[in-house]
């Protein structure tokens, strides 16, 4: 995120805050996932294949699996999360429309939540067993995660740019916390490289 606590400019472009070293720390942690989530939105942003790169970190594990959360199901059957790669799972709900659903039946696993949205429990249920689910925004996913108190971790890399705009969005979006419901975090680790600092936190 920016120095202004911001994942993405107002008008939803994250190119810029991607360094050489920060995309090295997110394959690495890709790595050792056995499951990631993305949602609709930051997919249908930037386009991420959500593949481990280069493949040779994996060190003989196989690929995580890949999920996108999509309350309408409006996503485009040719993004490349449905491309090469572990066919990926789409959580949806009963809003979206069952024509949106089938035309991504054909490229990805269709799964539709009980209620009107998608919670970070029925995601957690699809992939019961698996060790790591890595979530990797935006932030009304994450936010999803914080409010049920199923987040674990929290991996943070502070770029040296200040964004601005009411409209940009932080990592964590949804309604958020009053002050006395607050997520408290306990700092794990920090490290520099170059002028950007990567932290990691735990909730537990």
């Amino acid at each position: 995120m920016s120095l202004d606590g911001k994942i993405a400019t107002r008008d939803r472009d994250d190119a810029s805050f991607s360094s050489r070293a920060d995309r090295r720390f997110l394959n690495e942690m890709r790595a050792k996932a056995d499951a990631l989530v993305v949602g609709a939105g930051t997919v249908r942003a930037s386009d991420p294949p959500m593949r481990v790169s280069p493949r040779s970190i994996l060190d003989g594990r196989a690929e995580p699996r890949r999920a996108v959360v999509s309350t309408l199901c409006l996503l485009a059957a040719d993004l490349k999360v449905f491309g090469k790669g572990p066919r990926t799972t789409v959580f949806t709900t009963n809003v979206a429309s069952p024509g949106a659903r089938k035309a991504l039946e054909a490229v990805a696993e269709v799964k539709v939540a009980k209620g009107d949205r998608v919670t970070a429990a029925e995601i957690l249920e699809e992939f019961a067993g698996l060790k790591c689910v890595q979530v990797e925004g935006g932030g009304e996913l994450i936010w999803t995660f914080l409010e049920e108190d199923l987040l674990d971790e929290i991996h943070i890399t502070l770029c040296p740019v200040v964004v601005g705009g009411n409209t940009a969005p932080t990592p964590a979006g949804g309604e958020g916390f009053d002050f006395a419901s607050m997520k408290r975090a306990r700092l794990v680790s920090s490290r520099r490289e170059g002028d950007e600092i990567f932290l990691s936190y735990s909730l537990r």
